[in-house]
């Protein structure tokens, strides 16, 4: 957690962090999952002491999202488990906890108030994907998206609000499947199946995907060993018959000069006639 900053005022005030990290899961290298640049929450004074607090706006900007996977190892997998497990607003068609919790519950659990929030923008958005460890699949690709508002209020409204824990999970999802969205044209469709099965169907999915990619690989290079050795058995058996047509035409040819030495001699012998 960065810089924090606080402006209060009568009717609205401000709270902003400046470089906002989430880390990796503990044991993976490299930089964290998630990194902001600022996070600047806008409130209305008034509710801060109640229950509900009033937020019109959420802001994050310098946002880099970093998805790795190294063979079954992902930096994401623990974390997207935990924020979805949380319960509440989530992105469309993210997946849900089997027995999703209520909200008033989760947000006890979090001991903070629960935040009605009207908007949400992810500004400056970088998306960078990394997989290693997998037969076949090494990508290490870094690219922009565009900025993202999203209109919640209707949706918080009908959940009742959102502790910070929600608002944190919810804005996670939003923002990979923007960013999916966007990697569709930088990486492969190869690679686009491994970190959705990953996303979105747990180890277990990203297993089958592996163990569907890695399988589809050695496929790849039976047929092109196969055809390596269809090749250099055509080119042999082209060599052999060439030689066996060299060796053909110089019998021939010793054969008619066999036949002329001795046609020579026979008439060298009993003459012409």
């Amino acid at each position: 957690l960065g810089k924090v900053e606080a402006g209060l005022g009568l009717d609205s005030s401000h709270l902003g962090i400046v470089e906002y990290h989430v880390s990796n899961p503990a044991g993976m290298a490299g930089d964290g999952f998630l990194s902001v640049g600022e996070l600047g929450i806008d409130l209305r004074t008034m509710t801060v002491l109640q229950q509900t607090v009033q937020v019109p706006s959420v802001l994050l900007d310098g946002l880099h999202l970093r998805l790795v996977q190294d063979g079954k190892r992902s930096n994401f997998g623990e974390i997207l488990e935990h924020v979805r497990s949380l319960g509440g607003p989530a992105a469309e068609g993210a997946p849900q906890p089997a027995e999703p919790a209520d909200v008033a519950g989760a947000a006890d659990a979090d001991a903070g108030p629960l935040l009605m929030v009207d908007t949400i923008d992810l500004r400056g958005i970088q998306l960078s994907i990394d997989v290693t460890g997998i037969p076949g699949v090494e990508v290490h690709e870094t690219f922009t998206a565009p900025d993202l508002h999203l209109d919640v209020a209707e949706t918080v409204e009908k959940a009742g609000g959102m502790s910070l824990g929600h608002l944190t999970g919810y804005v996670i999802d939003e923002l990979i499947a923007h960013g999916m969205d966007e990697a569709g044209g930088h990486v492969s469709p190869q690679v686009m199946q491994l970190l959705k099965a990953g996303l979105d169907g747990g180890l277990e999915g990203l297993e089958a995907q592996i163990e569907a990619t890695a399988q589809a690989e050695l496929d790849k290079l039976e047929a092109q060993a196969n055809e390596e050795i269809s090749k250099a058995e055509a080119k042999a058996q082209k060599e052999l018959q060439e030689e066996q047509d060299k060796a053909n035409a110089k019998l021939d040819e010793l054969l008619k000069k066999g036949n002329k030495e001795a046609d020579k001699a026979l008439k060298d012998l009993f003459g012409d006639d």
